[in-house]
C-alpha cells in the first residue's frame, strides 16, 4: 500500500507542540511496521516547510525537512 502524505500530517509528525502530534506519531509507527510506502508531493514539502518556518516560528523543523530531503528520506 502507498500513502500520499499531506502537509498537516508532516507538520503533525515533526512538531511536538502540534495538537495532532501524538496521534500522528502513533499512526506513523503502525504504518511503518506494515511496510507502507509514503509519497511526499513537492507541494507538501514546500508548504510544510513554509508553515513551520513562518507561521509556527520553528525554522529548525523546516531545516529538518530539508535535511531529510537531501538524505533521500522522502519519495517525491
Amino acid at each position: 500500500m502507498t500513502i500520499i502524505v499531506d502537509s498537516d500530517g508532516l507538520i503533525g509528525i515533526l512538531s511536538r507542540i502540534d495538537d495532532h502530534h501524538t496521534i500522528a506519531a502513533a499512526i506513523l509507527e503502525k504504518l511503518i511496521t506494515k511496510n507502507i510506502k509514503f509519497i511526499y508531493p513537492a507541494t507538501v514539502i514546500t508548504e510544510a516547510s513554509a508553515v513551520l518556518k513562518i507561521r509556527l516560528k520553528k525554522p529548525e523543523l523546516a531545516e529538518q525537512i530539508a535535511v531529510l530531503l537531501l538524505q533521500g528520506q522522502f519519495i517525491i
